[in-house]
């Protein structure tokens, strides 16, 4: 794709700095995809070139590698919750799930010491 279209450069926000991206901006209906789509094919500089997806097709190239940017960092704060500060064992899709989960803490409270060695050995 990179050498069959023109290459544009992009100046996009990510991470609070200016950069500037080169790559190729794509509108087409994708096999599997119900809507037409935006590409956004950067040039990293290695083998594989980076693809982004839209279906807003409105967006401007820099508005779409912004919002990956914005959401790489929001996947890592999770990954980091999860791994370092055990929150993935505190999965509740119900209702119910979140009672019993709130009464497994509130018990936990009224034992301190159990509760201080939940709280030292949490993610681990």
């Amino acid at each position: 794709m990179l050498k069959s279209e023109p290459r544009q450069t992009w100046r996009a926000l990510v991470y609070g700095q200016e950069i500037s991206v080169q790559g190729v901006e794509i509108i087409r209906k994708i096999r599997g995809v119900d809507k037409v789509v935006k590409l956004v094919v950067i040039d990293n500089h290695s083998s594989h070139p980076m693809i982004l997806l839209s279906l807003d097709i409105h967006l401007t190239p820099a508005e779409i590698i912004e919002r990956y940017g914005a959401r790489f960092s929001i996947e890592l704060l999770i990954r980091e919750c999860k791994s370092e500060m055990g929150m993935s064992q505190y999965q509740c899709y119900t209702t119910l799930a979140l009672h019993l989960e709130n009464g497994r803490i509130n018990s936990m409270l009224k034992n301190q010491s159990a509760f201080k060695n939940e709280l030292f050995t949490f993610g681990r």
